[in-house]
């Protein structure tokens, strides 16, 4: 038979010099653990004579029951207690002035305005559209083919409605197309989504396209404007370079790479708007145009020497704050 007052007498003892919640626990497995005299206590009481086990059993839950009780009133004053010292230390001068550092722009923000800023200083018109596309505005009226493999869903996310998240921003030009008369001149940025990612991909990532239409636009005028955009964009003459390339919606269609930091790095596509693209969206056969679609992730790493376009986006202040302009 246990002495269950002798347990609680011993219980409270050790309360009055505890004072930390470390020290509770012990306490508490002490007194309630596995290994504790109320814990060997009810598993002894199948053993206890038939006559004495009710009063046994009873008191000795009641005992439980006090001890439960008793360290769930200390844990709660020593929380009170912690409380309390931590405003008594820690009292808060709303007198006193306090300097926060200004926050800045991201840098894909920064790279966006400039670029953009940019074109317009060429003439070229801010335009915006939707993310989430239809099929015919951001694949079949560019003259991307059905059997394309940038229609693939390993490639793309489609919605469950039928439509996708766009792949590209030339999407806008399709939506300007079919809305303005040439002569056309637009800088349409904007998020981009494709199924992909690692050091230097990312499954949303930003693009930026230029689209030019009038009666004597060719591919001359189209390196031009793009020489001109990285000479402003990086402070700098670079060289460029066109190589032959394909895309559906431009004929003939180019990659530029600059040469930066002893390095060719490809930046862009570019080309002659294919005459599919104009025949599909309404424009008159005299017309011709260029279209060139760059990616800002990119010119951004280039710009400040970031090696993995992950950190562009984990958005770490530390990172950020080293590109505070």
């Amino acid at each position: 038979m246990l002495d269950l007052q002798r347990i609680e007498n011993d219980l409270i003892e050790k309360l009055l010099h505890c004072q930390s919640m470390h020290g509770l626990n012990q306490v508490k497995s002490f007194f309630l653990g596995k290994k504790s005299e109320i814990a060997e206590g009810l598993k002894a009481i199948p053993q206890i004579n038939p006559e004495d086990r009710k009063d046994y059993a009873k008191n000795l839950n009641i005992t439980k029951q006090k001890i439960e009780n008793l360290i769930k009133l200390h844990a709660q004053t020593l929380e009170e207690n912690q409380i309390a010292n931590h405003l008594r230390h820690e009292r808060l001068d709303v007198t006193l002035f306090e300097a926060h550092p200004k926050g800045s722009a991201h840098l894909i923000s920064t790279a966006i305005y400039d670029v953009v800023k940019i074109m317009q200083s060429m003439g070229f018109v801010y335009q915006e559209n939707v993310e989430i596309e239809t099929i015919f505005n951001n694949f079949t009226g560019l003259n991307i083919p059905e059997n394309h493999p940038a229609r693939a869903e390993q490639d793309t996310f489609y919605t469950t409605d039928g439509r996708v998240l766009r792949t590209h921003t030339s999407s806008v030009q399709v939506h300007v197309m079919q809305e303005q008369q040439p002569p056309i001149r637009i800088v349409c940025p904007g998020r981009v989504f494709r199924n992909d990612q690692d050091r230097t991909h990312s499954p949303m990532f930003h693009q930026l396209e230029c689209l030019c239409i009038d009666t004597h636009v060719n591919m001359s005028m189209l390196l031009q404007t793009i020489r001109e955009l990285f000479r402003a964009f990086f402070g700098k003459e670079i060289p460029i370079r066109l190589r032959p390339n394909y895309f559906p919606f431009t004929e003939p269609s180019a990659e530029v790479d600059i040469q930066f930091e002893g390095k060719w790095l490809e930046v862009l596509g570019c080309g002659m708007v294919h005459p599919n693209v104009f025949k599909m969206n309404g424009i008159p056969e005299h017309y011709r145009g260029f279209a060139f679609g760059v990616g800002i992730d990119r010119l951004v790493m280039l710009r400040h020497g970031i090696n993995d376009l992950r950190e562009i986006f984990e958005n770490h202040p530390g990172f950020l704050e080293q590109f505070r302009g």
